[in-house]
């Protein structure tokens, strides 16, 4: 049991800057996402997996135009798709 604990905290405890940054700035934050169509997602930053797709909880589409809001729930953007990210307040 102790040994899958140190192996797991290796893996969520990185001496990289960049991988420290996304861990302590930006998980479990609220990100806005600008889609290529102009859509707007808003929801908490779960995490982001090998292919830098986003995974949201708790999302909602908006469209600006229109003034809508969709609920989604849990959902995976990917990044190709993403025009801008911007972190919420």
């Amino acid at each position: 049991m102790e040994e899958l604990q140190g192996q797991l905290e290796s893996l969520t405890i990185s001496k990289d800057p960049e991988v420290q940054w996304l861990h302590q700035s930006v998980l479990g934050k609220n990100l806005k996402l600008i889609l290529n169509d102009t859509r707007e997602i808003i929801g908490k930053l779960q995490c982001v997996d090998h292919l830098a797709n986003i995974v949201l909880l708790n999302a909602s589409e908006l469209f600006p135009s229109l003034t809508i809001t969709r609920t989604l729930g849990n959902i995976i953007v990917p990044i190709k798709g993403v025009n801008k990210i911007l972190l919420q307040a």
